[in-house]
């Protein structure tokens, strides 16, 4: 009972990193549609590839802890 929890808690201090990183890449992406040049695709890939490995590092970070 106490674990969810735990993971609940740590999951509110980084939750709202997240969603900042999430919604900032979202509303860049939507700049970069407007843009249309090939330097913002290769922006928007790295936007979008790096909070993806971030997230995932978070999550197994989650999922180590005790």
């Amino acid at each position: 009972m106490n674990n969810w929890k735990e993971a609940f808690f740590r999951f509110l201090k980084v939750g709202p990193i997240y969603v900042f990183l999430t919604w900032g890449t979202w509303k860049y992406l939507f700049y970069l549609l407007l843009q249309d040049t090939s330097f913002g695709i290769a922006q928007f890939l790295i936007l979008v590839i790096a909070p993806y490995f971030l997230i995932r590092y978070i999550h197994k970070g989650l999922k180590k802890q005790p």
